[in-house]
């Protein structure tokens, strides 16, 4: 079965009652086009460089959570066009118990690794509290799977569950000392894990959240695109509305444009879900 046909099959039985999906052809010709007028696509190391010399680079950070296949063949896709990104994986977790420590989920980490690309750590830090009573514990248990299966683990992200936040208004972030975001939780037992968690002392060497953090550093990049509302959306970071709004679940040539018009010449941060794309 063809990689494509693959896709149809995971989306129609999984997704089935979703109508709409981005191609990934459209996402590697906004990703080629914006490249073609100077824009490089680089791992977080980088990140400090580029806001310090305000350099044109690119971050990409594509969440993992049901699906590994789309993830996969986004990972190839960008690779044939030279660009490289950042693939955060969950650890075991209630929306991935059909792929997670499964061999052929190892393999498929394993050949996006292989590509060039940067395997790190979706973490829902609720679950890991309610899984092991400590994220610190958790992580230590977690992590190491994902070592006994080849897979180097470096950096990790904030899973924003939202069946938490709404129930206890805390912010996922508040869990850690550098990133710590203020809150409205009233909940004595989620209060006191405010701040309790070092990225450092977890062994963490970034993290990217909308806010980011590099060895010790808080970097904000410029731009932030995005498609977590189900269209893709580009603006300054700080800023409360949006510069760019494409249209639901396309990647239009009109986009494309404006996006190369607007954002050719400074850093940006993107949040990709490969689940989206077939």
């Amino acid at each position: 079965m063809s990689a494509r046909n693959l896709l149809k099959k995971i989306y129609n039985t999984v997704l089935g009652r979703r109508k709409k999906l981005y191609f990934i052809k459209d996402w590697v010709s906004l990703l080629g086009a914006l490249k073609e007028n100077g824009v490089e696509y680089k791992l977080f190391d980088k990140l400090p460089e580029a806001i310090n010399y305000n350099k044109n680079y690119h971050f990409i950070k594509h969440d993992i959570h049901h699906l590994l296949e789309p993830a996969l063949q986004i990972a190839k896709a960008e690779h044939s066009i030279g660009v490289q990104a950042t693939f955060f994986m969950m650890h075991e977790h209630p929306l991935n118990q059909k792929i997670f420590n499964k061999p052929e989920t190892w393999k498929g980490l394993q050949t996006i690794q292989d590509l060039g690309h940067e395997i790190a750590l979706h973490i829902d830090g609720f679950i890991l509290i309610e899984k092991y009573g400590c994220i610190q514990k958790g992580l230590e248990k977690e992590w190491q799977l994902f070592k006994d299966n080849g897979i180097n683990i470096r950096g990790g992200n904030c899973h924003g569950n939202t069946t938490y936040y709404n129930k206890l208004k805390f912010e996922p972030m508040s869990f850690y000392k550098e990133i710590y975001r203020p809150h409205k939780c009233q909940d004595s037992f989620w209060n006191q894990f405010n701040s309790k968690y070092s990225l450092a002392d977890l062994g963490f060497k970034f993290w990217a959240d909308s806010s980011c953090w590099v060895e010790g550093n808080l970097y904000i990049p410029k731009i932030y695109i995005s498609d977590n509302m189900l269209d893709i959306r580009a603006g300054i970071s700080d800023s409360p509305g949006w510069e760019v709004i494409g249209p639901s679940m396309q990647i239009t040539k009109e986009l494309i444009n404006e996006l190369v018009k607007r954002y050719t010449n400074t850093h940006a941060l993107y949040l990709i879900h490969p689940q989206f794309f077939i």
